[in-house]
């Protein structure tokens, strides 16, 4: 989810407030016949607990109660996880998991996505995105990972040497997919208005989109009743926009923002 970067977007409109930031996406050369269909984002999270972990293979590692530690006076270790299934063909992927104190997020994550489980795409280390205690929890957050409507996903995690006790007590893959869900009521998002021409916005507007109009699915931040991901309105100083690593083979801005 890189490019401009587009997680790097996604997360100013979440805790931004100032949603005319989306205006920047004029420079990812949407055009001014497109448009992006409200669909709901697919969700599934797969829990990965002591009693799903002994399913993996270690080495140099004790799977115990608690969940995956480091082995007193050896050198590193890996843990492998079984290939696992989605419910449902996934463009995204991401992973999120919990260590019994905060350094444990040098562990290495990778993850591996497959459509048939026979023929698997290469390893993508996960880059960390959120440290324990700067989302909505202790966990740690990597960056999602694209995956071209996969149907199965490995992971493996790399422990650093020389941590005696260090726990990974579980692992969360959270599977999405932004484009094949049914439609939410709506009107399409447009992009006519931020069309590009010449390496400059037609417009002198500022453009705003709310978080409805680019299809953001409110039911996420909720478990129940219960807000789990409160909104947060910051005033915004200042925006950097820069290109990464990552592929420009997304299907739809909006979507690849959305997820």
């Amino acid at each position: 989810m890189r490019w401009i970067s587009l997680a790097a977007l996604a997360l100013l409109v979440t805790f931004a407030g100032l949603f005319a930031v989306t205006a920047l996406l004029a420079a990812a050369a949407i055009t001014a016949t497109h448009t992006s269909p409200r669909v709901e984002v697919l969700v599934q999270d797969l829990h990965q607990g002591p009693a799903e972990l002994v399913e993996g293979s270690l080495f140099r590692l004790q799977l115990t109660g608690q969940g995956l530690r480091a082995q007193a006076g050896l050198s590193g270790g890996h843990y492998l996880s079984p290939a696992l299934s989605s419910s449902f063909p996934f463009t995204h992927v991401g992973i999120h998991w919990r260590s019994n104190r905060p350094e444990g997020s040098s562990v290495a994550f990778s993850v591996q996505t497959s459509k048939d489980g026979f023929s698997w795409g290469p390893w993508h280390p996960v880059r960390i995105e959120a440290f324990p205690g700067e989302a909505a929890d202790d966990e740690t957050y990597g960056a999602l990972i694209r995956a071209d409507r996969a149907n199965l996903v490995r992971f493996k995690a790399d422990f650093p040497a020389d941590e005696d006790n260090l726990t990974v007590e579980y692992v969360v893959l959270t599977l999405l997919n932004v484009y094949d869900g049914p439609p939410l009521p709506g009107p399409t998002l447009s992009a006519a208005e931020m069309a590009v021409e010449g390496g400059e916005v037609k417009t002198k507007e500022i453009i705003n989109f709310t978080r409805e109009d680019w299809g953001a699915d409110e039911r996420l931040r909720f478990r129940g009743r219960l807000e789990i991901w409160p909104r947060a309105y910051v005033s915004t100083k200042k925006v950097v926009v820069h290109h990464t690593v990552t592929g420009n083979d997304y299907e739809t801005e909006a979507a690849a923002t959305k997820a």
